[in-house]
């Protein structure tokens, strides 16, 4: 897995001078600021400009400008590195196995999910038009090192708008727009429509956004009979399995 001292040369510009502005260190920043959307503009700019279809309060829109919010949006490196090694423990690194996520947000936790697992297969949705945009823009980018654009199938959409084999799928990362009570509806869809393999595992990012939290309660107090939940002490990241 990387960190800084392992990230190759051609992604650090300047001593690391890209990095310091965001919330962490994560090697996709510096790829990031290579983007431009088709009228030329920064990943900031259009983000800035995404903050009207996100947030409908104007309060909560500026907020989110003066915090630069966009910059929150993507998983830690460390969190990215505590889902892989928990999807460990059900795959293997050469094995081969279907890895859907929703949303893909820039679509960082997708790539390096499948640059770990190069044998997966990945679906990667998201609804938002300027994310979905980034995500298919990255995974092309990270091509050419991480072999990732024959394996990953992307989607601007919700996942109840997508439609799937029964059994088609191991693992899942939903990290959505949190607007409770659309994400147990979400979660539902997938177990209801058998739509998961035998052995899978469903994770669940961030429970402390507004709805989420919710969702998880709710999912163990209706179906922990059917599955064994577990939530990680921080809240950060909870999942479920088949007994």
């Amino acid at each position: 897995m990387w960190n800084i001292a392992t990230i190759p040369k051609q992604f650090i510009k300047r001593k690391l001078r890209p990095f310091t502005k965001y919330p962490d260190y994560s090697w996709f920043w510096s790829v990031l600021e290579e983007y431009r959307d088709c009228e030329g503009r920064t990943l900031e700019e259009v983000e800035l400009a995404n903050t009207v279809e996100i947030f409908k309060c104007e309060t909560d829109r500026k907020e989110a400008i003066a915090s630069k919010r966009w910059t929150w949006s993507p998983k830690s490196e460390g969190g990215v590195d505590h889902l892989i090694t928990l999807l460990e423990t059900f795959f293997h690194p050469d094995e081969n196995f279907t890895y859907l996520e929703f949303g893909t947000c820039y679509g960082t936790t997708l790539a390096r999910v499948l640059a770990h697992f190069k044998n997966a297969r990945g679906i990667g949705l998201e609804v938002n038009q300027v994310r979905s945009d980034v995500t298919r823009w990255l995974i092309n980018r990270m091509d050419a090192t991480w072999h990732l654009s024959k394996r990953a199938e992307l989607h601007k959409a919700s996942i109840v708008d997508v439609p799937f084999e029964p059994n088609s799928v191991d693992a899942v990362l939903m990290d959505t727009n949190h607007l409770y009570p659309d994400e147990f509806e979400y979660i539902t869809y997938l177990t209801r429509n058998n739509i998961l393999r035998k052995g899978f595992i469903f994770t669940v990012d961030d429970p402390l956004h507004s709805g989420t939290d919710t969702t998880r309660k709710r999912f163990i107090a209706e179906q922990s009979d059917n599955y064994r939940c577990i939530t990680r002490a921080d809240k950060e990241l909870w999942w479920f399995f088949a007994k």
